[in-house]
């Protein structure tokens, strides 16, 4: 079965559970026959003021990316490419 929505290409793309904004602005550059597979992983809603607290926030990102970018990979149309932005 051909899939027409993402006829040209499937974008996976990885983003922090906390990023409100890379879902709208992927889609409002999406041309025709792309289509956007966004999915997050979770991550507490943390402060980082501190190099500690940036620390912190990316071993916790660490230790749930992989997960996020499974699901990314396996929900049955793997994406031509995947990008995670942090």
């Amino acid at each position: 079965m051909v899939d027409t929505p993402g006829r040209r290409m499937k974008l996976g793309v990885l983003v922090p559970s906390t990023n409100t904004s890379v879902q709208p602005e992927y889609d409002a550059m999406r041309p025709p026959g792309v289509t956007n597979h966004v999915r997050g992983f979770r991550i507490p809603n943390a402060p980082t003021r501190t190099d500690a607290e940036v620390s912190q926030q990316l071993e916790n990102m660490r230790a749930t990316m992989v997960d996020g970018m499974d699901e990314v990979l396996t929900f049955g149309a793997r994406p031509h490419h995947s990008r995670h932005r942090g």
